[in-house]
């Protein structure tokens, strides 16, 4: 949810963007949808205090990262800015076209009413990556049957449970997160990922071991229970509706009426 709710706003502040009174807008965009995530993963539950970080966007994009109009939220959190950021950051001026053309997304009644259900920090991406990863497992150019859809289906989900939870790799010091460059066809600019600790694979090795040693110690041991059976009605195409004869659809196809 939070990455539709994030991908609406950027959406909104583009089109505000291209105003020529609005395009100090333009540099913000990204920061501001950066903001709505970090917003939403820090409230700890609290939809107020989360409403009230999102609001914060308006005092620090003019340069101000302290204030009393709030109950919960005071001031910014991140570190005290030096002089050259300050400098050369695009601040936006209170009262500008820009600003408040930011005001008039920011402060929208029904956005408000929308962010406070973000609270809970839902999104996609877990299940995004795993169906990444499903895909290696079960090309979706190549035909399985049945039984080995399901087999490679659940190596998958072994694999994805496994390796949840990864921490970021880091440099040989230790001091600083690795990432890589890449260039989205969708975002058609280059952006940075992450790089996570290597996948571990220890679960086959167990796995392995424990269907040996239950085969060794019981010689005569029969399957337990049966395997899935296919489904008994499986359709020969995707098709939702009945063929039709070809010379029909032929004619169909030339016909200009």
């Amino acid at each position: 949810m939070c990455g539709i709710f994030a991908k609406a706003v950027t959406k909104q502040l583009c089109a505000k963007g291209k105003q020529t009174s609005c395009q100090d807008l333009l540099p913000w965009v990204q920061s501001i949808s950066n903001h709505i995530w970090w917003s939403a993963k820090s409230c700890d539950g609290n939809a107020e205090v989360l409403k009230e970080k999102w609001l914060s966007i308006l005092h620090h994009v003019a340069d101000i990262h302290s204030w009393t109009s709030a109950n919960f939220f005071l001031q910014c959190e991140h570190p005290q800015l030096t002089p050259t950021e300050r400098e050369t950051k695009p601040w936006l001026r209170p009262g500008s076209p820009a600003h408040t053309a930011l005001q008039s997304v920011v402060l929208d009644t029904r956005l408000l009413k929308d962010i406070a259900k973000l609270n809970r920090f839902c999104h996609t991406g877990i299940l995004e990556v795993y169906h990444s990863l499903l895909t290696k497992y079960c090309p979706k150019r190549q035909h399985f049957s049945y039984k080995g859809m399901l087999a490679r289906t659940q190596l998958a989900a072994l694999d994805h449970n496994h390796n949840t939870g990864r921490s970021p790799a880091t440099t040989k010091k230790g001091n600083k997160k690795q990432y890589k460059i890449v260039f989205p066809k969708a975002k058609k600019e280059w952006i940075a990922k992450p790089i996570y600790e290597t996948k571990s694979y220890g679960y086959l090795d167990e796995m392995l071991a424990a269907v040996i040693h239950l085969r060794e110690t019981n010689p005569t041991i029969q399957r337990k229970h049966k395997a899935t059976p296919p489904p008994t009605s499986v359709a020969t195409n995707i098709a939702s509706s009945t063929r039709p004869p070809k010379s029909t659809v032929i004619e169909k196809y030339k016909r200009r009426l």
